[in-house]
């Protein structure tokens, strides 16, 4: 029977151990111990004054965003005062409209009704006097 399974990695053989010395002998130089805590003493301010920095900057952007919001605020309350004042015109506008085409509405209704009620009343007129001007022709006159 074959085995499928992969073949194990090789063992470790050359492992650098490098740093391990170095470190070992970095502990027992006490020469080499003062330059190494020197610079990560060195490499901790810059961290630091780099992490300040940061901090700074990310006040100052805080501050203009506030601003900038503050500013977004103000633009937003002033356009929806200026919408609401426009709608409030054009509401006024058409109330106004509306009023005098309803009033030319019923001035229209009475004027019809009136030509109506002349209508009829020119209408019995005629009436009345084709029956006389009839009445005259059979009398002969």
């Amino acid at each position: 029977m074959i085995n499928l399974q992969p073949l194990p990695p090789p063992p470790a053989t050359n492992i650098d151990l490098s740093y391990l010395t170095s470190m070992f002998t970095a502990l027992s130089d006490p020469v080499e111990s003062k330059k190494q805590l020197a610079a990560m003493l060195e490499a901790r301010q810059a961290w630091a004054a780099a992490h300040a920095a940061a901090i700074e900057k990310m006040r100052e952007s805080d501050a203009r965003v506030a601003d900038n919001q503050a500013t977004i605020s103000k633009a937003q309350a002033a356009h929806s005062a200026a919408l609401r004042d426009e709608r409030q015109k054009f509401d006024h506008f058409c109330a106004t409209a509306m009023e005098e085409v309803r009033a030319a509405r019923e001035n229209a209704e009475k004027l019809l009704a009136q030509a109506t009620a002349d209508a009829e009343a020119a209408a019995k007129l005629k009436a009345d006097l084709e029956v006389r001007i009839a009445l005259i022709r059979r009398a002969g006159l």
